[in-house]
């Protein structure tokens, strides 16, 4: 690896990639909203799959385990969203959601991409 251009991203993360940066310089404020969708589904996924990985996995302890909340969790992301944001003042809230569908629409891409080659057992 002689830099970061002989990376291959993909089409799915090169532009969610692209997605941050451009809410990150059109709407500063909002680039937390667009981050949320990742930083939330780590979480979830590791929480909803944990009882079924067994502690032998060598993915137990180094991603399950680290990734698993504590029901009603709300990370450092979504205590800053929580109180910078008003979700009375309606055309920011507006605003925001619509970020952070398209925040989740670029993780849906992203893992679409990444098992394109999966099959189903």
């Amino acid at each position: 690896l002689k830099s970061a251009d002989s990376i291959d991203m993909g089409t799915a993360a090169k532009t969610y990639v692209e997605y941050e940066d451009r809410v990150s310089r059109e709407r500063p404020k909002f680039l937390a909203i667009a981050m949320l969708p990742c930083h939330m589904l780590w979480p979830w996924i590791a929480n909803q799959l944990i009882d079924f990985v067994g502690e032998w996995n060598p993915y137990y302890n180094g991603w399950f385990k680290d990734n698993k909340t504590e029901p009603n969790h709300k990370g450092h992301l979504e205590k800053f969203v929580d109180s910078h944001f008003d979700r009375h003042n309606h055309e920011e809230w507006k605003k925001a959601l619509t970020i952070f569908r398209e925040g989740m629409n670029c993780e849906l891409n992203f893992f679409e991409q990444a098992c394109a080659g999966c099959k189903e057992s």
